[in-house]
């Protein structure tokens, strides 16, 4: 189930062949934004972070098509700012995420999938940095975060 306290940490998805069979292809993997946008000490394969040329819209309904019983406020849009978007868990300069984005707000859209006997937690980001936080970069970065239910 989507559980909005989860919003306020970065929400980056794992890359796993069984979840990305169920979802379709989420993207690219990007090592650099996953190392920039996830909790350092979170379990290798925990998080995964995808660059995807697909718009938001198009991933969002993928997505959501997957979902038999969405919780309130799942796959819904949101338009925070950067630096809420990015959350505090990564590594990245925040400083230079302020002056890149300079105030500018993202579009944002949270969802978990239950996938192989795990919950796996969706959000996507349009438009996100490069790895270097020197440009903005006008798709969509997809943060797959997978959690193992407790039995």
């Amino acid at each position: 189930m989507y559980n909005p306290a989860m919003g306020q940490i970065p929400q980056l998805v794992v890359f796993c062949l069984i979840a990305t069979a169920a979802a379709g292809p989420l993207g690219t993997p990007d090592r650099e934004l996953t190392r920039l946008f996830t909790p350092l000490a979170a379990p290798p394969g925990t998080y995964v972070v995808y660059r995807s040329t697909e718009p938001i819209a198009t991933l969002t309904e993928r997505l959501r098509a997957l979902d038999p019983a969405p919780a309130p406020g799942a796959w819904k849009p949101s338009r925070p700012e950067a630096h809420v978007a990015f959350g505090q868990e990564g590594s990245y300069d925040r400083a230079r995420l302020a002056r890149l984005f300079n105030g500018m707000r993202v579009t944002v859209v949270r969802g978990s999938l239950l996938q192989d006997g795990q919950r796996v937690a969706y959000t996507l980001v349009s438009p996100f940095p490069d790895a270097a936080l020197s440009r903005i970069v006008e798709a969509t970065m997809v943060i797959e975060f997978k959690i193992p239910l407790l039995e």
